[in-house]
């Protein structure tokens, strides 16, 4: 007979009726696949009567449940995204309740061996008409060591508007070019600037570009600037040097 697993579930929202946490879950799934590039999240209704630590008498949009121990990071994120979620100490009957929703795991960054990893300090968070306005950066890096040494580094920004019942009313991802090296935000209240700089120096033009997204009538509004050059290269530099240096005659 399966033994109750000890964890911490995570609950979005929930509902009296099963319909209506369905309803609330399907509502659910532009965040879920929002995150998908960097987080593995697969949220699932569950009857909290089955479930030991849980009220009865309910069905709650769960996001995770992790074992004691795993995902000590997730439930910060989860707040961050939305302050009515919250974290109950429960042991888990599968057998009872279902398959519970798993403990997320980050994405494979671009290169191997590399990440997505959450920023938790480079993000804001703004109440804005009774919703929650949200920024929160992702990022990989990975470093090559040789002849060939450079550092990989890549950056992406989840931006959410999330209504004080969970409703998710708007989601929005500002995706990085190649290689970027450097992304700063800089926000005040419901208005945020997200700046790139990217490129591959000495073998690309390096550029900047600011994208501005802003609460507009309970919407996301997202502007993107034009890219401007900041620096051009020469991938063959070195090698001009090299073989253009006047010679010794024989």
């Amino acid at each position: 007979m399966p033994v109750p697993v000890p964890g911490e579930l995570v609950v979005w929202s929930g509902a009296s009726e099963r319909a209506a946490a369905e309803a609330q879950l399907v509502a659910l799934a532009p965040l879920v696949e929002a995150l998908s590039p960097y987080l593995a999240l697969a949220p699932t209704v569950v009857e909290s009567a089955a479930v030991d630590g849980l009220q009865p008498g309910y069905h709650v949009v769960a996001l995770s449940f992790c074992p004691l121990g795993q995902g000590a990071t997730w439930p910060a994120l989860f707040d961050h995204l939305a302050p009515s979620t919250y974290v109950r100490s429960v042991r888990f009957d599968a057998e009872r309740a279902g398959p519970p929703p798993p403990c997320p795991t980050e994405r494979a960054g671009g290169q191997e061996g590399s990440r997505w990893e959450a920023d938790p300090v480079h993000t804001h968070r703004a109440q804005v008409g009774g919703a929650t306005f949200a920024a929160t950066p992702f990022a990989w890096t990975y470093s090559e060591q040789g002849d060939f040494a450079r550092a990989y580094d890549e950056v992406a920004l989840v931006v959410t508007l999330v209504a004080a019942d969970g409703q998710l009313r708007g989601v929005e991802v500002l995706s990085p070019p190649s290689d970027a090296t450097h992304g700063s935000l800089q926000a005040a209240g419901p208005r945020l600037v997200w700046s790139l700089d990217y490129g591959d120096p000495p073998c690309e033009v390096a550029k900047h570009r600011e994208t501005t997204v802003a609460v507009v009538r309970d919407a996301l509004v997202v502007t993107a600037g034009e890219p401007m050059e900041t620096w051009r290269g020469d991938c063959f530099a070195e090698e001009r040097r090299l073989f253009e240096a006047p010679r010794d005659p024989p």
